[in-house]
């Protein structure tokens, strides 16, 4: 069964100028993975109807698909590709998202001018007190 990967629940996806297109397709069905919007051994849609749901061109998302099948994180079965089942590798790549995005929140920070004790001190609150 193929699914649609817009829902209410997660995030949509939305083209930022200043960044490769098909990496932002990349990172839009890895995230699905991470918040569980494709689950492990789901199947994706197709690459045309893929690309007409986030309306891309079908060549930037078999790109994609193929870099995340060379990643393990999907798998191909008979010309279609389905989250891969591997619990470890779904691991991995949940915690590399997670370090990335931890990573450019305290780059903009910095950015900003707070510098790394100011942005300890604070997550040591905030954890202090629960989120």
């Amino acid at each position: 069964m193929s699914i649609s990967l817009h829902d209410k629940k997660v995030r949509k996806f939305r083209l930022v100028d200043d960044w490769p297109l098909y990496l932002q397709v990349k990172q839009y069905i890895e995230w699905q993975i991470y918040y569980g919007k494709l689950a492990a051994g789901q199947k994706l849609p197709g690459s045309r109807n893929l690309a007409a749901e986030l309306t891309v061109n079908s060549h930037i998302v078999q790109r994609v698909l193929t870099e995340l099948l060379h990643e393990q994180i999907l798998v191909n079965k008979a010309d279609d590709y389905f989250v891969t089942d591997n619990n470890e590798r779904i691991s991995e790549l949940k915690q590399d998202l997670l370090n990335n995005a931890v990573k450019d929140f305290i780059g903009g920070l910095n950015k900003q001018g707070v510098d790394n004790n100011q942005i300890n001190s604070a997550f040591r609150r905030i954890l202090k007190l629960g989120v």
